[in-house]
């Protein structure tokens, strides 16, 4: 495997992480026992939102590689 792949691997691999974790959020909020967690939801939101800038940016940038 390449370093190329590995590292598209491993921005996919974050991102689903960032999904679990805002999904695990929002169904803690909606029990009624997750408002602690209600910064941890929304770190989780936009790290995925950059994560899916930086995916772009890196498939876009390194396409001829």
């Amino acid at each position: 495997m390449s370093l190329k792949k590995f590292h598209l691997f491993f921005i996919i691999v974050s991102l689903t992480l960032m999904v679990f974790v805002g999904g695990w959020v929002a169904y803690q909020f909606h029990m009624g026992m997750g408002k602690d967690w209600v910064s941890t939801g929304i770190m989780a939101i936009i790290g995925f939102i950059l994560g899916l800038f930086y995916a772009n940016w890196f498939r876009v940038k390194y396409r001829n590689l």
